[in-house]
């Protein structure tokens, strides 16, 4: 009877144990379990974080690379080299059709497009400040402006300066602004004369005609003539002096653009 007793406690007792243990083979599957879903959960975010900086890093390299493009376009264009700054133009819209570059590439090969071509006289429905033709000058920039723009009053200055300064050298300055509700003629000539204080004349675009002529959507913007020639067209603010003086040596070729 003892020793069935014994038996029993002895069953029992291995049953037991038996039960705990099976319960932290489960519990510790359970932790493994979890631990493996971490590690897969991290290492699934350690591929996405190496994603996202080559990524990062492609498109920065991009963005160097069509910035790259569309500044050689521009000095090659400013050298009179078209059609090699029209290639570059092309390949950074071609090449990086998603870059922000594009903008300014595809305003640029609009601007490129007038290069060469005739560039008439000056079709003004009024003056201010005197008056001026194309053939006055060596060059003649002229300068596309709103009253009401601080951006164009400030290219207005900056100008203003470099004409005094090349005016005995051959640059003829023009400005050219258009009609507006807020100028009557009278506002825009005190405006010009006092607060702008100007030397070089300014014309009052007729009906528009010279900005669709040189293809000006946005002021400021500015074009170069030479010898009854559009030379140049861009931005105001790249007409720096050693881009004026180079034009305006007589070696530069009559047309530039001639085959």
């Amino acid at each position: 009877m003892k020793s069935n007793l014994v038996w029993v406690v002895l069953c029992a007792s291995f049953v037991l144990v038996s039960c705990q243990g099976d319960s932290e083979i489960e519990s510790l599957k359970e932790e493994a379990a979890i631990r493996d879903q971490k590690i897969q959960a991290l290492e699934e975010r350690i591929v996405i974080v190496e994603h996202n900086v080559k990524s990062q890093a492609q498109k920065a390299a991009e963005k160097r690379a069509a910035q790259g493009l569309l500044s050689s376009a521009q000095t090659l264009a400013a050298t009179g080299d078209i059609e090699d700054a029209k290639k570059n133009l092309k390949k950074l819209i071609e090449t990086y059709p998603m870059a922000e570059e594009v903008l300014g590439a595809q305003r640029e090969l609009r601007e490129i497009n007038l290069l060469g071509q005739d560039a008439g006289e000056i079709n003004a429905e009024k003056w201010f400040a005197g008056n001026a033709k194309m053939s006055d000058g060596r060059i003649t920039v002229l300068l596309f402006w709103r009253p009401f723009d601080p951006y164009s009053q400030s290219e207005v200055t900056k100008l203003e300066e470099r004409y005094q300064k090349y005016q005995g050298k051959g640059l003829n300055l023009i400005g050219v602004t258009a009609a507006s509700s807020l100028y009557t003629d009278e506002k825009l000539e005190a405006f010009i004369s006092k607060e702008l204080k100007v030397t070089f004349p300014m014309a009052k675009d007729n009906a528009g005609a010279m900005s669709k002529r040189y293809a000006v959507n946005t002021v400021p913007a500015a074009a170069m003539v030479k010898n009854g020639k559009i030379v140049w067209r861009g931005h105001p603010s790249r007409l720096k002096d050693e881009f004026i003086e180079k034009w305006l040596e007589p070696t530069i070729p009559p047309n530039p653009f001639a085959k």
